[in-house]
């Protein structure tokens, strides 16, 4: 069998669950479902459900490429579709039809993942580098990332929302209020998108008996599956009551809900509308369009630089420890190390504010005045 995929310009379906072989179909459900206690721990158990879903699609599009070559048998087993020669091919497939490194890196680790849920007997990781490593190293580059540092997008966020033309009365200033305080939260926590993009206001969202704003987000809305719990800046108490008191009624046109970020149209903002918005936002900003997940790149940079006494300190706010899931203390130093975090941005906008005052205490003559002579 040639190693080079024939009609390597064309794309494939992705194959959806139902149109798998039936031995693959049964092994997924079987393998994934949840429900029952004291049942034997699966494979699958330690994923959230949304990268469950990312496996399942990346096998499904494994599975359209097997089939657009010819080559997908529904009597053999999982395992036995896989060869090095069609993974070479599936290499090869991907790179003709446009798909970066990092995607390609993405796509193998997706079939590696969901292979080991279908067959968790086996050990899959070879797939991830057949070879001696052909995918992870083959054609691959390190991405070169703007990372603006955590102060400069804090910054950002609040510009927009100082900006914004009467935000309680009129759309677009509505909008950039809003988009600013997404920004500006982003960049102080630093979460992931999923969680962010869906917070509710009264149960996530509650405001503290000292006037400061906090989160709590249950293990069903985070992707470790561990409750996440952090305050938000002081600082940005006025912002969020006033996005509260006035922005987001006045977004919602009437209508009742418990989202906290509100559309154009009144409706409940969705997760990819959020991620879109922030990435138009970046490209208006810096010249280049990235997302909200830039964040953790930022803090972790900051952090490294900027706090070099506390390596942990930038894990522990974000909270990817390796502690126990419900490990009380864990809990409790992610909590005390965003503190800690704030504190330090804090430190660094009263710092530059001093040198930026400094800067420009004496304003340079001008033409005409006693200094110059005249």
């Amino acid at each position: 069998m040639n190693a080079v995929a024939k009609g390597v310009t064309a794309n494939w379906p992705v194959l959806p669950l139902a149109q798998w072989p039936e031995a693959d179909r049964l092994a997924w459900v079987a393998n994934t479902e949840r429900g029952r206690r004291h049942r034997r721990p699966k494979r699958a158990d330690r994923y959230a459900d949304p990268s469950l879903q990312k496996f399942r699609k990346g096998y499904g599009r494994w599975l359209g490429f097997l089939k657009h070559q010819g080559w997908l048998d529904p009597a053999l087993p999982a395992a036995q579709r896989v060869t090095l020669e069609r993974l070479d091919a599936y290499f090869v497939t991907l790179q003709a039809i446009g798909n970066a490194d990092y995607t390609i890196v993405g796509r193998f680790q997706e079939l590696a993942s969901a292979l080991a849920i279908l067959q968790p007997a086996q050990d899959w990781r070879w797939v991830r580098g057949p070879r001696g490593g052909v995918i992870p190293h083959r054609h691959r580059t390190r991405r070169a990332l703007v990372v603006p540092h955590p102060r400069v997008l804090y910054r950002w966020g609040c510009s927009l929302m100082d900006t914004a033309a009467n935000p309680a009365a009129n759309l677009a200033g509505a909008l950039q209020f809003r988009d600013g305080l997404i920004i500006a939260i982003e960049a102080a926590r630093a979460r992931r998108l999923r969680s962010m993009a869906g917070l509710q206001v009264g149960t996530e969202l509650t405001r503290r008996p000292d006037g400061c704003w906090r989160i709590d987000l249950p293990p069903s809305r985070v992707k470790t599956r561990c409750p996440d719990s952090f305050s938000l800046p002081v600082h940005l108490a006025p912002y969020i009551d006033r996005y509260l008191g006035e922005v987001r009624p006045f977004l919602l046109r009437g209508r009742e809900s418990a989202a906290m970020w509100i559309g154009k149209v009144g409706q409940d903002l969705s997760q990819k509308t959020y991620g879109e918005m922030y990435g138009l936002r970046a490209q208006q900003r810096f010249k280049v369009r990235f997302g909200p997940h830039r964040n953790r790149h930022a803090a972790a940079t900051a952090g490294a630089i900027d706090a070099p006494h506390d390596p942990t300190l930038v894990a522990r706010m974000l909270g990817i420890s390796t502690g126990v899931l419900h490990d009380n203390y864990q809990r409790a130093g992610q909590a005390g190390a965003a503190g800690q975090y704030n504190t330090l941005i804090e430190q660094l906008q009263a710092e530059a504010i001093i040198r930026m005052g400094y800067r420009q205490r004496r304003p340079r003559p001008q033409s005409g005045d006693a200094g110059d002579g005249t």
